[in-house]
């Protein structure tokens, strides 16, 4: 961030200080050289702190490589008038004998030594009475010397003390001050002034921007791993750099082998990444050593029982070296999940060299395992609570540990067939089908169908699995598969696959199994509209769940039940079913399908041309979703819910939605929701000038209904034909067409994204016009900053405009809309919907 001359930190740093500073004041400080990027509020903060009377020991904790010696130095010459007595930098890197501690101070100080005393009480007499600032670089390795600094200053009452470690002293008095990463913003600007460096061409640009903002998320927003990466841009582009230190289950790790190579004035430990890490490392108990390979399994972080199930030992044991972790840093405590568990979680720099420890010791195959134990007990836990009147609680629990799933279902199917691994891959997939389905990420759940079915493929040949376990697995397998294929609307692909799968548990004796393949069965006979079938397999579900006392399968078959009889045009007994279902939901404290019923119900009354009420219902679910995210159905409640207010004019409302809809619609959402955003916005274009759009939108909607053989039973189709024929009675001929063919070559994706596109201009159009009214287009561009947050300063820069006409726009705006300062502007805009 840069300052202004004014500002207090800046003028610290003036030559003249600097002048001041090495003439009048004994020092032994390191030349600074350079300016620091990104640590102002740390200087400002510590330098505050030492100004304090009651605070003499400051510790700056943080990982290697994260700036603290550079932040001790800019801090010392930030306050250095406060210190007649001296400022002395002491560097403990060569050492690791903390008796030693006392002779590199007393060579720092240049106290002559004397045989007939004692070090400590000599350095005593040279500091006493003296307002001395003393700086003890990388203490971390002469930790147990603590004591040495307590009795300096417990001696010395103006000494000051600021210690750079990656780990507290633990001393009563001592004021820790963590040094986290970079900001994203100062991390970026890290990377470029030092690519520039090197090149004075290199340019943050458009083009490059986000890939150089992913690069130092992926280093973690370190300083040292920054500057490291920053030299490889004489080589690599951003891009390619990003690219090549993307995971690998090499025994190298790429990003290490990348970053090999830093400053030749860098001290040896910081030459590379890798040296960085290990300086920590090496310092590790074996115990701590083995801990911090097992964590690095855990790429979406852990609690401290899933790391003792993967260390196997006791809980008292594993807490004491998680708490050694976190106080070295090579851990961090991310927050506590709603159970108030604490949650831990590794950069990915020690991740990966963790990774390479793993392989070097010989334990890839044992950690991995138990890694692999450990999920596939969550999983199963998870499957149950899933289906349990707590499934608001197991939702947010996969949410958290989702990353660990995708991490070990990628291990297992790339590891050897018929390990312990291998096969943990599909116990775990099975597991996690119905969190993939109610979460709505038919993308992750189609990236397993591929893997497994290749997996699957080898189970005939294996002589040491039993014919039970290969059904097991082929059931699994072809069940996900099919669920893939209904959330791509290829319905025959579906039941061919739940078929399949229903064949294998017909053959393990899998009830539950039996009925869980028969409801989706029944679901995809419905939807290419033989009813018969479907409810034939229904029924057949219903009975084998309550035959196993499953209250969660009775209730999504009745749903089924109810959606198939819509179908039929069934109407009554379709709305009687729903009804049915809530009130047997509500008995059974089942708050996430009571509320499916009621946003089906919802789309029944829509269906029949009761838009008040189908508003209503859909209002009342998502009421219960702001505190229960359930995504699949917070989709269909504001699909619906904006078609209603498409339906009734409500085209501001409507938009809102639809901007919120598109994102699980473009992620792969079941196709019916995307007749729904299509159909709305068709309407709202044919109501606007946007009538030729509405026309290629209702054109790219029909194509995509026949090409899937899509039987439309909730959606009106007379309603349909309606819309269509008043947009077309709108045009001219000869336009609408050439809009009719060119939405009806559209694919779902294409059509999609050009409805889109048209919700974007809607809204825009509404949030414009009143605005337009009142205010210039540059002063429209400076009213958006200011409701963003940024300075006038800020503001010149982006827009690029020199400060005082920026000044005489805030102006203007606080004077046409009658408020005194940016926090009311703001207010004003937002309220107005300005974007």
């Amino acid at each position: 961030m840069n300052k202004s001359p004014s500002d207090p930190i800046t003028r610290k740093y003036s030559r003249q200080s600097m002048d001041i500073l090495t003439s009048s004041i004994p020092s032994v400080l390191p030349v600074l050289r350079g300016q620091i990027i990104g640590r102002d509020d740390e200087i400002r903060f510590v330098s505050e702190l030492l100004q304090n009377t009651d605070i003499r020991l400051v510790t700056l904790v943080g990982f290697g490589g994260a700036g603290k010696t550079t932040l001790s130095l800019h801090i010392a010459r930030a306050i250095f008038e406060n210190f007649t007595g001296g400022l002395f930098f002491v560097d403990l890197s060569p050492i690791t004998d903390p008796a030693l501690i006392s002779y590199y101070i007393a060579q720092t100080l240049k106290v002559p030594e004397d045989a007939q005393r004692d070090r400590i009480a000599s350095i005593n007499d040279f500091i006493s009475n003296r307002a001395i600032l003393l700086i003890l670089d990388n203490f971390e390795q002469v930790i147990n010397g603590a004591h040495i600094i307590d009795n300096l200053l417990n001696s010395s009452p103006n000494l000051k003390v600021i210690v750079t470690s990656r780990e507290p002293l633990r001393l009563r008095h001592e004021q820790i001050v963590p040094i986290l990463p970079l900001k994203q913003n100062d991390a970026l600007q890290l990377f470029v002034e030092r690519a520039r460096s090197l090149n004075p061409d290199f340019q943050l640009t458009d083009q490059n921007a986000t890939a150089i903002a992913q690069l130092c998320g992926r280093l973690d927003r370190l300083p040292l791993a920054i500057e490291l990466a920053a030299m490889r841009t004489t080589i690599f582009s951003p891009q390619s750099l990003l690219d090549r230190i993307q995971p690998s289950l090499e025994t190298e790790s790429p990003l290490l082998g990348t970053l090999n190579s830093g400053a030749r004035d860098l001290p040896v430990r910081q030459k590379t990444l890798r040296e960085t890490i290990n300086w920590s490392y090496s310092l590790l108990s074996e115990a701590e050593q083995l801990a911090f390979r097992g964590a690095s399994l855990f790429v979406g972080g852990f609690d401290l029982q899933a790391l003792q199930s993967v260390l196997d030992q006791p809980e008292s044991q594993v807490l004491e070296i998680v708490s050694s972790l976190v106080d070295k840093n090579l851990l961090q405590v991310t927050g506590q999940t709603k159970s108030a568990q604490p949650r831990f979680q590794m950069y990915e720099s020690l991740r990966e060299f963790a990774g390479e420890q793993i392989i070097v010791h010989n334990q890839h195959e044992k950690l991995y395992e138990k890694f692999a134990a450990w999920m596939l007990i969550f999983s199963a836990q998870a499957h149950d609570g899933l289906q349990s009147k707590d499934q608001a609680l197991w939702l947010r629990r996969m949410v958290i540990e989702s990353d660990n799933l995708l991490r070990i279902l990628d291990d297992a199917f790339a590891a050897t067939p018929g390990s312990v691994l291998w096969k943990s891959g599909f116990e775990i997939l099975g597991h996690t089908q119905i969190y993939w389905m109610i979460s709505s990420q038919f993308q992750i759940a189609g990236r397993w169908t591929e893997k497994s079915m290749s997996a699957i493929a080898e189970l005939d040949d294996m002589t040491d699995l039993s014919p039970d376990l290969k059904h097991k697995y082929k059931a699994i397998v072809y069940g996900n598969a099919g669920s893939v294929a209904w959330s791509k609307a290829d319905y025959l692909k579906a039941i061919e696959y739940h078929q399949a799968s229903h064949q294998y548990y017909c053959l393990r004796e899998d009830e539950l199994g039996m009925a869980e393949s028969a409801t989706n069965s029944g679901a995809n006979y419905m939807e290419i509209g033989q009813h018969d079938r479907a409810l034939e397999l229904l029924e057949l579900a219903i009975n084998l769940y309550r035959n196993n006392h499953h209250p969660w399968g009775e209730l999504t078959v009745i749903n089924g039940l109810a959606i198939t009889y819509v179908a039929s045009k069934r109407f009554d007994e379709a709305h009687q079913m729903y009804q049915d279902g809530n009130r047997l939901a509500q008995q059974l404290n089942q708050d996430f399908l009571q509320h499916v019923f009621l946003c089906n119900l919802g789309q029944l009354e829509h269906r029949l041309g009761n838009t008040e009420k189908a508003s209503e219902l859909q209002r009342q679910v998502l009421k219960y979703l702001d505190e229960n995210d359930q995504p699949y159905l917070r989709t269909w409640a504001l699909s619906i819910l904006a078609a209603c207010y498409a339906e009734m004019g409500k085209t501001e409302e409507a938009l809102k939605l639809l901007l919120m809809v598109y994102p699980s619609l473009q992620a792969g959402f079941d196709f019916e929701a995307s007749i729904y955003f299509l159909q709305s916005t068709a309407i709202m274009c044919a109501g606007s000038d946007r009538k030729l759009q509405a026309a290629r939108i209702m054109a790219g909607l029909d194509a995509n209904i026949k090409n899937k053989q899509y039987y439309n039973y909730n959606i009106d189709e007379e309603k349909r034909k309606k819309l269509m024929q008043s947009i077309r009675f709108s045009l001219q001929l000869e336009q609408f067409r050439q809009e009719w063919d060119l939405g009806q070559s559209m694919e779902v994706e294409g059509i999609l994204n050009f409805a889109y596109q048209q919700v974007v201009l809607l809204d825009q159009t509404q949030a414009f016009l009143p605005l337009a009214q009142i205010f210039s287009q540059r002063e429209f561009d400076v009213l958006k900053l200011i409701v963003r947050g940024k300075s006038n300063e800020e503001i010149s820069q982006e827009l690029i405009i020199v400060q005082k006409t920026v000044e005489k726009h805030v102006a203007s705006i606080f004077r046409k809309i009658k408020v005194k300062n940016r926090t009311e502007a703001a207010a004003w805009a937002i309220k107005n919907h300005l974007k």
